[in-house]
């Protein structure tokens, strides 16, 4: 089979086959289609089928694209929204509070030092 855009008629390059043994003129086989369809949102598609026999002689050919029972549309994906923490603050912030916090930390080890030779 080859999966056809409804829209322009034209192939969209995935093909799939299956290889069976008809046990009655009536009978149906599944094909399995696998393919990415991020690219196809919002699109209808339609399979053509072709039908061969041992030989390779072509016995049926299923190429309407009006054909509802062939069609299938493929749904478009809603965007997903970015992450949000809740936390829009510049890191900035964080920084210049970790130098405050430095700067006092070395002062209060430099005004103990001093006292300390001050009393030896």
């Amino acid at each position: 089979g080859t999966i056809m855009d409804k829209a322009s008629g034209e192939p969209i390059g995935v093909t799939a086959e299956t290889t069976f043994t008809a046990e009655a003129s009536d009978g149906s086989v599944e094909v399995t289609f696998t393919f990415d369809t991020t690219k196809l949102q919002g699109k209808t598609l339609v399979v053509f089928e072709t039908l061969y026999d041992t030989q390779s002689n072509q016995i049926v050919d299923h190429s309407d694209l009006t054909d509802e029972d062939q069609t299938v549309s493929v749904p478009v994906q809603p965007a997903i929204p970015p992450v949000v923490t809740g936390d829009d603050s510049s890191p900035m912030l964080y920084v210049l509070g970790l130098l405050a916090a430095l700067a006092a930390a070395v002062a209060v080890a430099t005004t103990l030092v001093r006292r300390k030779r001050k009393q030896a």
